[in-house]
């Protein structure tokens, strides 16, 4: 049955997906934030709410932060985001750099006022250099300024935001092609975890034809729950006509959600039904070669 299907395939001309590669710059700051200060206040009771509230009437830049986060999640009160942002900017005005990275992030998302979010990112960057990651992210996506973004990246990565050194290794690379800056870039920020960046380092030498490298970055961020490197993997294992061991790589990507991977499994499968499965899959989750493929059969078959 294997043998036959793999005749149909080589006649129908079915379409194999390559690698992945990212093409989006990485802004964390806000949802690490916000995971940092839900786990910070495991602890908290609502109880407290008013002893909070007063000390923010005495100034007390933290706790103004503290009751403008929980009108942001709606905990202890009615979620009110005009709120959330009256007392990120009193606590930001009183030194507190969280509240002005999210007085920021509220103009840019909820208020839709760029000239103000910008002027909240730029306080949050100069308090703290961590913070110039947002800013640069900023500079890149809204303004189109990439000579702005790359400066900010930059200062960002350099006081240690792993982040901001994948984001300048990804700007450089689509500039001016991939460098031993660049790669060096990429490996400080997966030496810390950037998982992106473990994906961009694996490619990055991959293309340098040092593959057995970049297959075992690729596995090691594939067990850590990257799946685009799954999928990598997968194709540079199918490339050596291991497709068994392919496979193990492109099913764990397809059910995390790579569809080019599920399109891929529909590739090498061993019959045909188990191809259209993987192919309508593939089609279903909104990859064109899937689409592709499966058309490719059903007029084969008409």
């Amino acid at each position: 049955m294997k043998r036959l299907f793999l005749v149909v395939v080589a006649f129908v001309n079915l379409t194999f997906a390559e690698d992945v590669k990212l093409e989006n710059l990485q802004s964390i700051s806000y949802d690490y934030l916000m995971e940092r200060i839900l786990d910070g206040n495991e602890k908290f009771s609502c109880d407290n709410f008013m002893n909070i509230l007063k000390e923010c009437e005495q100034k007390s830049a933290n706790s103004c932060y503290k009751i403008g986060f929980l009108h942001l999640k709606g905990s202890c009160v009615e979620q009110n985001k005009e709120y959330a942002l009256e007392y990120f900017r009193y606590a930001c005005k009183l030194g507190n750099v969280n509240s002005c990275l999210l007085s920021g992030w509220l103009f840019e998302y909820y208020k839709k006022d760029l000239d103000l979010a910008l002027e909240y990112y730029k306080i949050s960057c100069d308090i703290n250099y961590i913070f110039c990651n947002d800013l640069a992210f900023f500079y890149k996506h809204k303004k189109k300024d990439e000579k702005n973004a790359m400066y900010y990246f930059d200062k960002a990565c350099s006081v240690g935001n792993l982040t901001a050194c994948g984001n300048l290794a990804f700007i450089l690379e689509k500039k001016s092609g991939v460098s031993e800056y660049s790669i060096a870039l990429n490996q400080k920020a997966c030496n810390g975890g950037i998982k992106h960046s473990c994906h961009n380092l694996a490619r990055n030498f991959e293309k340098n034809n040092k593959i057995n490298i970049a297959m075992k970055i690729y596995k090691e961020n594939c067990n850590n729950g990257f799946y685009a490197s799954c999928h990598n993997l997968g194709v540079a294992l199918a490339k050596q006509n291991l497709n068994m061991d392919a496979k193990v790589f492109y099913k764990k990507a397809c059910d995390g959600g790579i569809m080019s991977s599920c399109n891929n499994l529909g590739y090498i499968a061993n019959n045909k039904k188990d191809a259209l499965n993987y192919f309508k899959k593939a089609c279903d989750g909104g990859d064109k070669n899937g689409c592709e493929n499966l058309n490719k059969i059903y007029n084969k078959e008409k």
